[in-house]
């Protein structure tokens, strides 16, 4: 594998790394808290009408 190879793939492949550990992150706190909740009575919510 040339270098001038890799370093062509470097900045997509570190694009992608973060696009994927983004969409994992949202992913996993969407299965834990689930769909966002209509009537949520915690204090983050609270203010809200």
């Amino acid at each position: 594998m040339d270098a001038s190879l890799l370093w062509l793939i470097g900045p997509e492949l570190a694009a992608l790394t973060i696009a994927g550990a983004v969409i994992a992150a949202v992913t996993i706190r969407r299965l834990i808290h689930g769909p966002r909740p209509t009537t949520c009575n915690c204090e983050r919510h609270r203010r809200q009408p």
